[in-house]
């Protein structure tokens, strides 16, 4: 399963991805997460504040690996060529060898990185740094224990580039502000848009007015109703046996099994 968090930033999106990924490495799953937001804050949430490789700076890798040209016409080339375009994060192939890094034993990242000096000096938008898994994601092979973990940048901007076309499943986290509830609802269309499944998550629910609201806007009844606002910095301690909201990680975890029982 190829799953992505999105939301509003500060909205706990980045908080729900890093429990998620070790509540899911906990049941034995081999996950490789994906830090899309060029923070890096899900990286650090993992235990790593730097990569000896990114995805931002892996377009040429990339090309040179599907056999694309390293020009403007790669799209074109791409059209033709995908039939042989294939990644592996078990049997890794030389592509994620390189960018996927080892945290511990089934556990990888991925990261789009800080920003290169073609966004700071060359007029290239902070969106490139993603744009390999517009290639990555649709032609990865994951075997029935695989999960695919994406913590993506803020906003609708974390599925307005077409990375989440490559996905399973999507999780909106919101917060019960009507600023988070806006930047869902644009989220949700562009989702609708390209056709990509979604679920909510709420996050820092602390009172019935907070479930009141939330329920005000929602088509549909959230996966998970969180209460987590922690500082950062501690997840990035925080071990696998002893995560808060435990029984609602288990409710996205029973939920994405039972998708994945369907896809497959």
């Amino acid at each position: 399963m190829k799953i992505a968090f999105v939301g509003k930033g500060g909205s706990g999106k980045t908080t729900v991805s890093t429990l998620f990924t070790k509540y899911l490495h906990q049941t034995g799953a081999n996950v490789l997460a994906i830090d899309v937001d060029h923070n890096m804050d899900f990286m650090f949430n993992l235990g790593r504040e730097e990569l000896p490789s990114y995805l931002g700076e892996a377009m040429p890798d990339m090309l040179k690996f599907c056999n694309l040209p390293d020009d403007s016409n790669w799209r074109e080339a791409f059209n033709k060529n995908a039939d042989q375009i294939k990644f592996n994060i078990n049997d890794q192939d030389k592509f994620t060898r390189k960018y996927a890094h080892r945290l511990e034993d089934k556990l990888h990242i991925m990261s789009a990185g800080p920003h290169t000096e073609r966004i700071l000096k060359e007029g290239y938008c902070s969106h490139s740094l993603g744009t390999p898994l517009k290639i990555y994601l649709p032609f990865v092979s994951l075997g029935g224990d695989d999960y695919i973990i994406l913590d993506e940048k803020a906003g609708s901007d974390g599925v307005g580039t077409g990375i989440s076309k490559g996905l399973d499943l999507v999780f909106v986290v919101i917060e019960p502000t009507r600023y988070a509830l806006k930047a869902a609802s644009q989220i949700t269309d562009i989702l609708n848009e390209f056709g990509v499944p979604y679920e909510y998550v709420i996050n820092k629910i602390f009172s019935p007015e907070d479930e009141d609201l939330v329920k005000e806007y929602l088509e549909k009844e959230p996966i998970s109703k969180l209460k987590i606002n922690r500082d950062l910095a501690s997840l990035s301690e925080c071990k696998s046996s002893d995560l808060p909201q435990v029984e609602e990680l288990e409710k996205i975890y029973q939920y994405v099994k039972k998708i994945k029982e369907k896809k497959d």
